[in-house]
């Protein structure tokens, strides 16, 4: 088997992190489409809350942010979505630890990303009303235009 054909679970057993490029705006702010490498780690136990997960719907690979802990799963989300998912230990894959870009390089462990990610988690009820009204308007303001 090459290393093209390595899954990133044989990757984490075998080398103990894996580094990709993310795909996608479900991050964003904090990863844009194609710009931002990210080292996973194999989770230590448990996810926490704020951790941001690597886990599998289907054949995809996810990373989105743990929302809330349960017993039996996690609720996660990412931080530009609306929706989230009810994830099992199952499904994890691993955990992130370290974002590097052009002119950014991030460890979990840094104060500025742990407040990153607890006002993100604390204001997203306010983001979803903006974004829900922000809809609402351009509905109407269509209908208006149009003339119906």
């Amino acid at each position: 088997m090459t290393d093209n054909q390595k899954t990133v679970e044989q990757y984490l057993a075998e080398k103990g992190e894996y580094v990709a490029t993310t795909a996608g705006f479900s991050m964003y702010p904090l990863l844009k489409d194609k710009q931002y490498a990210v080292k996973i780690v194999p989770a230590n136990g448990r996810l926490k809350k704020y951790d941001v997960a690597l886990f599998r719907r289907g054949k995809q690979l996810v990373l989105h942010r743990v929302i809330k802990v349960c017993p039996d799963r996690y609720f996660i989300r990412g931080d530009n979505c609306e929706g989230g998912d009810w994830v099992y230990d199952s499904q994890i894959v691993g955990v992130l630890s370290e974002i590097t870009g052009k002119k950014k390089h991030i460890k979990v462990t840094d104060k500025s990303y742990i407040a990153y990610s607890r006002l993100t988690v604390f204001f997203y009820p306010c983001r979803y009303a903006i974004k829900k009204s922000y809809r609402f308007a351009r509905r109407i303001a269509r209908r208006v235009l149009k003339g119906k």
